[in-house]
């Protein structure tokens, strides 16, 4: 799947990447919203189905079903879809799976069969992950008016991701860049250093260079990397350069 085919408009919110640059156009949700063709309410709980539209604070979803539960320790969300679409425009997320799982007391989105997340990083980097599953987790900051010279809203900031795969694969593109490719069996993204800690079969795709490990810390800031000391591992670097396409 493309990534202009991931990121097709929202009526209630939509999350538009160009398709020849990681440059970007954000639209946010500006109402809660909920409508699909059926829905059914009882003891707290809401079934939809059909065309499901859910805008919220937290993000946008388009599905084929959803179960919403509301109760005193908060909400709780199961949607499935073929697939499921989702987006996050403060966090710059946009995310095609199958299913999806939430936990609003936790700010917890737990992702299964992803086809494609996309997260951008900036105006200049995006990063496209495929993986088996992804559970997310994010957190909400106060956008102050003194700051900002509006009324104060709340913002979303991505925490980390763990990441599963058999493999999992990251491509990280930059403007004007060759893309750099990832592959390992899991990877925990730290949002907060901007590092990615690979583990199992970890492979890193380059230009003009390969390199292989059992253990690997990745920066996409800068792209500099580090294998720890591990008895169970040796690294290795291919040089590229001279295989024939």
């Amino acid at each position: 799947m493309t990534t202009n085919n991931l990121l097709s408009p929202l009526i209630v919110g939509c999350l538009l990447f160009a398709s020849t640059s990681p440059s970007y156009a954000l639209k946010s949700c500006q109402d809660n919203q909920f409508s699909a063709q059926s829905m059914k309410r009882s003891q707290g709980k809401t079934i939809a189905s059909g065309n499901v539209e859910l805008c919220t604070p937290e993000f946008s979803i388009e599905a084929d079903y959803l179960e919403q539960q509301v109760n005193a320790q908060g909400k709780t969300l199961m949607a499935k879809g073929a697939p499921l679409k989702l987006y996050q425009a403060d966090a710059g997320i946009a995310a095609s799976v199958a299913r999806l799982e939430y936990q609003s007391a936790l700010l917890r989105l737990t992702f299964y069969k992803v086809t494609e997340l996309v997260y951008q990083r900036d105006l200049n980097q995006q990063i496209a992950i495929s993986a088996d599953s992804i559970d997310y987790q994010f957190k909400t900051e106060q956008t102050s008016a003194e700051k900002s010279n509006i009324a104060s809203s709340t913002k979303i900031v991505p925490s980390l991701m763990d990441i599963v795969g058999s493999p999992l694969r990251m491509t990280i593109t930059q403007s004007n860049k060759p893309a750099i490719t990832l592959m390992a069996n899991a990877t925990a993204f730290d949002f907060k250093t901007e590092t990615l800690t690979l583990s199992g079969n970890v492979i890193i795709q380059q230009p003009q260079q390969a390199i292989y490990a059992d253990t690997l810390i990745y920066r996409i800031s800068d792209g500099s990397w580090e294998a720890p000391s591990n008895s169970q591992q040796r690294i290795k670097i291919v040089d590229t350069s001279q295989v024939q396409p």
